[in-house]
């Protein structure tokens, strides 16, 4: 999960919040939700030129609406949150993976969710290297604390995920041998913090 620091919004979005009395998300031109999308990644989630989702850390296709593109993701959804729906502390950029992250999400959210904006993820999740899993720094495997709750809310640690994260973590250990760290973080182009977690 990256570690996002939030911008200020973009100008558009607050006269579009001004000038519209009935202004929400639902009523925003698609043109103007694909512009808002571009902001909040290439402002928030890239990193080289690259862009990421901020749950899973795959690479992602900013521009695209397709299964390797990526949507606005609500942290607190829209359909329990609506006065939130145009908070643009509530907006991240997520994948349009069906097995993980803003879409598995869905509507699910609870008071102490562990999410890429409020919290540091570094602060409570660590990588087991020979599973390829997220694991909470603190807690039993599969207790219901909130840091194992927001994984298996997001299904970061799902076969096709962890099986990712196992690619990298091999070609990291093996790109280690011969290339600079810096070369490293370049050539990647998915799961930066994992990179940074084994560069580190």
């Amino acid at each position: 999960m990256l570690d996002i620091k939030k911008e200020a919004p973009p100008d558009f979005l607050l006269e579009f919040i001004e000038e519209k009395s009935n202004a929400s998300y639902k009523n925003m031109r698609g043109d103007m939700r694909k512009d808002l999308r571009h902001y909040i990644a290439y402002n928030e989630q890239c990193k080289s030129s690259r862009c990421f989702c901020a749950y899973c850390e795959r690479e992602i296709v900013v521009n695209s609406d397709n299964a390797n593109g990526s949507h606005i993701e609500h942290i607190k959804p829209q359909s329990r949150f609506p006065d939130l729906d145009l908070d643009y502390h509530n907006m991240i950029v997520s994948c349009n993976s069906k097995e993980s992250c803003g879409i598995k999400k869905g509507s699910n959210y609870f008071d102490s969710f562990i999410d890429p904006v409020t919290f540091s993820p570094y602060d409570f999740f660590v990588y087991d290297l020979m599973s390829g899993e997220i694991i909470p720094k603190e807690g039993i495997k599969n207790s219901k604390t909130p840091a194992y709750r927001s994984l298996d809310i997001l299904g970061l640690n799902s076969v096709r995920l962890t099986d990712a994260r196992k690619r990298v973590i091999v070609e990291i250990s093996n790109m280690l041998k011969f290339m600079k760290k810096d070369d490293i973080r370049h050539f990647l182009k998915q799961f930066p913090t994992l990179v940074e977690y084994m560069l580190k």
